[in-house]
């Protein structure tokens, strides 16, 4: 789902996304039509009879390929503030690295930290996609809709975010991981209220897009909880074992 799924929408954005950025072609024709069979290739794969090592290096291959291609334009005009994307995708690369590597046996307990930096990276593309989209739609389907597009609240909302689910993978439980995953919860419900127009609610599109993002805080805010020691575990936020209200899947 992370690296199947999740790669192939990632790529149908950023294939779009940065050709409008920069003003440059990306891949169309035969040149995007090979893409797809590089992600196609894999997704076929696992129903074959073929060695773990070659599915893992079919499987690998889609994310550093589409990084490249995602990263070219906006090296050739120099959009620094559009190179996380990239970043990202190499993020993602090598949590999809740590699963294969265990499932082949070359690492110990690599899995589920791929898993979870997979997801985290992909919250993080949410949060900085969100701080444009949403605004921009918001604008242009409510008459004097004026959300807060501040270039500070984005960047407060990234650094957040990638403070609060890096203490939770990687710092003990306790306050200090809670406070973080709290304040980031915080900002994002700070920024959703910087959004908001009472009329938004009338129109399904921006009512999904809202609805949606909402589901980062939850996320944090069960984070935090999983890190003082209530009842509820990290994989509430991030891989439920069962279809619950609260267990439900909030990022993955």
């Amino acid at each position: 789902m992370l690296f199947g799924y999740g790669g192939a929408v990632i790529a149908g954005f950023l294939l779009t996304a940065a050709q409008n950025w920069t003003g440059l072609a990306t891949p169309s024709g035969k040149p995007l039509a090979a893409i797809f069979l590089v992600w196609l290739a894999d997704r076929l794969a696992f129903f074959l009879p073929l060695p773990a090592m070659v599915l893992a290096a079919l499987d690998l291959a889609f994310l550093p390929l589409l990084a490249l291609v995602v990263a070219r334009p906006l090296v050739q005009q120099r959009q620094l503030h559009n190179d996380p994307f990239p970043l990202l995708l190499t993020v993602l690369f090598v949590a999809n690295a740590l699963v294969h590597g265990e499932a082949l046996g070359a690492t110990a307990g690599t899995a589920s930290l791929g898993l979870d930096l997979a997801a985290y990276a992909i919250v993080v593309m949410m949060v900085i996609i969100a701080g444009r989209v949403i605004p921009f739609f918001i604008e242009t389907r409510l008459v004097g809709a004026r959300p807060h597009r501040g270039k500070a609240a984005q960047g407060i909302a990234i650094v957040a975010t990638v403070l609060g689910v890096a203490a939770s993978e990687w710092l003990p439980p306790g306050p200090l991981t809670a406070t973080l995953c709290l304040l980031a919860a915080l900002i994002h419900v700070m920024r959703l209220a910087s959004w908001h127009d009472r009329r938004l609610w009338s129109v399904s599109l921006l009512r999904v897009l809202i609805t949606g993002y909402a589901w980062i805080p939850i996320g944090v805010v069960l984070l935090a909880a999983a890190s003082i020691g209530t009842p509820l575990a990290v994989t509430s936020a991030l891989r439920p074992s069962r279809p619950a209200p609260l267990a439900c899947s909030c990022w993955a």
